[in-house]
């Protein structure tokens, strides 16, 4: 069992964590709670910094933000902790304090820019600033041709600018250097709703099989098949996106891609009831 733990912490701790690695990061808590009860074991940094990566993850940020200010009371010049401290911020929509976090983060170690550059520029986006985001991400790609996530953020951004045609090459070129990256595979999804609904049905189909974030597969289907007119499948998916969160009640109140059935009796009780 010890060894176990051990060689998963190392593993996790070594790499950069993405969504999907979420079912190992599980794997490697339910061992942490067992280390805590059979062997008294005491957690580190490292494994505050796994429980963090998992509420962020699972969307329990409160609850990761305790985590990341417990692993700054170990460690105030633990990097990677500002970097998800930052994140946690951005999804709360407390722009100031995530570009705070970048901040000090670069203060304390200014080598540290391949880490936070990228989330800054994420944040700046976020925030309305586009020529900015898209000059940091290009300052990234000239150094690093291949970071997947610096040509997924640039994309994100070139289709918030309705340049649809250049954002599906350069999230084509992030899915083709790592094609289990959640995040381009959503985004992707998203971006075919302009271009091919079916495409949109298809990448979600491989989301949900993947068991991860399928709240947001199921909407982006959703909306695929009311832009396909497909009443049934439409609200049937959407139905299931509300069962994971209930926010996509809201968020499909004002979508145009309901337009094809927003006046159907069915789609009013679905986002009403």
């Amino acid at each position: 069992m010890n060894e176990n733990f051990e060689n998963l912490k190392f593993e996790l701790s070594s790499r950069v964590l993405y969504l999907n690695d979420l079912p190992k990061i599980n794997e490697f808590c339910n061992l942490l709670n067992k280390m805590i009860v059979d062997f008294d074991y005491k957690l580190d940094e490292i494994d505050y910094f796994i429980l963090a990566i998992k509420y962020y993850y699972t969307m329990e940020l409160v609850t990761a933000l305790i985590y990341v200010n417990k692993i700054l009371e170990i460690n105030p010049k633990f990097i990677r902790a500002y970097n998800l401290k930052a994140l946690i911020y951005l999804q709360l929509k407390h722009y100031q304090e995530a570009l705070n976090c970048i901040e000090e983060g670069l203060d304390i170690e200014s080598d540290a820019k391949r880490i936070l550059l990228p989330n800054k520029a994420a944040i700046l986006s976020e925030m309305g600033f586009y020529n900015e985001a898209i000059e940091i991400y290009n300052n990234i790609l000239d150094e690093n041709p291949n970071d997947f996530y610096s040509l997924t953020g640039k994309s994100i951004l070139l289709y918030k600018l309705g340049k649809i045609n250049e954002a599906k090459e350069l999230v084509d070129k992030a899915l083709k250097i790592n094609p289990n990256y959640i995040s381009g595979l959503l985004h992707k999804a998203k971006l075919m709703l302009k271009i091919d609904p079916k495409i949109s049905i298809e990448i979600c189909e491989e989301i949900i099989k993947k068991n991860i974030n399928k709240g947001e597969a199921y909407y982006i289907k959703s909306c695929a098949y009311a832009l396909l007119r497909d009443k049934k499948n439409a609200i049937m998916n959407l139905k299931k996106a509300i069962e994971t969160d209930i926010e996509y009640k809201f968020l499909a109140m004002d979508d145009k891609d309901f337009e094809f059935i927003k006046y159907d009796e069915e789609f009013y009780l679905t986002i009403h009831s």
